[in-house]
């Protein structure tokens, strides 16, 4: 899996927000995240199976509201 920096995580939150880049490290954040539940996706146990539930519900309405 590979792991994203979003290149703007150390600026002040003083200064203007680009909001191109912020759509582009959310898709990234939404991609990195449904690669995460595919990986895990053969984990047992019924918290991990709500968590995962949980997860796949946030993701897609995330995508749903980009």
């Amino acid at each position: 899996m590979t792991t994203h920096h979003a290149p703007n995580a150390s600026k002040s939150a003083k200064e203007p927000v680009d909001t191109a880049q912020l759509l582009a490290d959310f898709k990234t954040l939404v991609a990195d995240a449904e690669a995460l539940l595919h990986a895990t996706a053969d984990q047992g146990g019924e918290g991990i199976a709500q968590i995962r539930a949980q997860a796949q519900d946030s993701l897609a309405q995330a995508k749903t509201n980009l």
